[in-house]
């Protein structure tokens, strides 16, 4: 991880920044399909993935409402659906230690 990358996010609250994990293989749904992507670290509790709108018209995102789903790659793309409600989310299965985070720390993107 890159402490080096720091400051504060803003949204709904605030959160400091720790770090930013860069060029992680994320595989989108069960598609097989991967996209290596940045993310930042936030000192925070809550597990969360943040999709922010430069990622998702990077890679030609749609959000559909209506079938509860996101697509990425635009009409005809890979789409999957979203995620769980907060009870059935679980975490990364990679150790933390791996990630290098520590505890308080999540990974946001």
């Amino acid at each position: 991880m890159n402490r080096m990358v720091s400051g504060t996010v803003h949204g709904v609250g605030t959160a400091s920044v720790v770090g930013q994990l860069s060029g992680v293989p994320v595989e989108v749904g069960s598609s097989g399909v991967e996209f290596a992507m940045s993310f930042l670290v936030l000192n925070t509790n809550q597990p969360l993935l943040i999709l922010g709108l430069d990622q998702m018209r990077k890679y030609k995102a749609l959000v559909d409402l209506d079938k509860q789903q996101l697509t990425f790659g635009g009409h005809g793309g890979i789409s999957v659906p979203f995620l769980p409600p907060p009870t059935q989310v679980r975490q990364p299965d990679l150790p933390r230690e791996m990630l290098g985070l520590a505890p308080g720390e999540c990974v946001v993107m």
